[in-house]
């Protein structure tokens, strides 16, 4: 608190873990969509690396595609899903299944009623279309330049 017994953030104890954006009742604290964003997400990337480094295939990563929320899935809150349930994917690289989920989004058909306000048509980007400042991909093309995983795959149907 300040003297005017307002909340201030202490920059200095920041770790980048984006809590405060999800938890400020009030809404006050807004995301910073500008360089900011790509050092968050680049953040979160090199803590999954600290997090499974010398686990290899010990780990396996589940996506559940289903009520696909327009904002994070981590949020106290869920909007009307963005497309219909896909189903659920799972695999040893968790680069890999996320570019998976990211392009399965993407081919199918956006719901109407739901905040996209123009994706709709298989193809288009669903995620690009609710945050428009938000660059999803920065997550993926750094892990993989850091050997977290690949973003190449492969789909089988089970």
């Amino acid at each position: 608190m300040d003297d005017a017994g307002k909340a201030k953030l202490r920059e200095h104890l920041c770790i980048g873990c984006a809590e405060c954006l999800l938890y400020c009742p009030t809404g006050a604290i807004e995301p910073s969509w500008s360089s900011s964003s790509q050092l968050l997400q680049e953040r979160m990337v090199e803590y999954a690396l600290g997090a499974l480094q010398g686990k290899g295939r010990k780990v396996a990563f589940l996506n559940f595609l289903t009520d696909v929320s327009p904002d994070c899935d981590c949020a106290p809150w869920h909007d009307a899903s963005l497309v219909p349930d896909i189903g659920i994917l799972g695999s040893h690289d968790i680069v890999a299944i996320d570019q998976a989920s990211a392009d399965l989004i993407n081919a199918a058909y956006g719901i109407k009623g739901s905040r996209l306000q123009g994706a709709f048509l298989p193809g288009e980007d669903k995620f690009r279309d609710v945050h428009v400042q938000a660059f999803w991909e920065i997550q993926l093309e750094y892990a993989q330049r850091i050997s977290l995983g690949k973003r190449e795959y492969t789909l089988e149907n089970l």
